[in-house]
């Protein structure tokens, strides 16, 4: 698949990513942009996630920071961030959340691996 390839949009609102689910290893971050939205996709205890590659905070670029065990550290202020529930782990005092984005896996057209689908919305 080329790397240049435009990414649609199905009827339900998911955009391709060109991501097979298979190629996604655990706690390993795959950057990646939608629409001007840079995004973070990896797998967490066998689910995939994506979430936004902007820190809520700073709007640092997460793609700088770490990632370990559910968890995305900013590399800016390093507040980490659960990639799961959005929530901020630390401080503990503060509200602010990760931008999260709903993923659906379906199978790429005349293959026999699952694409990664992600609705920005």
């Amino acid at each position: 698949m080329s790397l240049f390839k435009r990414k649609k949009r199905d009827s339900d609102g998911f955009w391709e990513t060109g991501l097979s689910a298979e190629s996604v290893q655990p706690n390993t971050p795959y950057p990646l942009q939608i629409k001007g939205e840079p995004l973070i996709v990896t797998r967490i205890d066998g689910e995939i996630f994506a979430f936004s590659a902007i820190c809520p905070h700073a709007a640092a670029n997460l793609n700088d920071g770490t990632l370990h065990r559910g968890r995305i550290t900013c590399p800016l202020h390093e507040w980490k961030f659960d990639i799961r529930t959005g929530r901020t782990l630390w401080p503990e005092d503060e509200t602010c959340r990760l931008r999260r984005f709903e993923v659906r896996v379906g199978a790429l057209r005349g293959e026999e691996s699952a694409e990664i689908k992600i609705k920005l919305q």
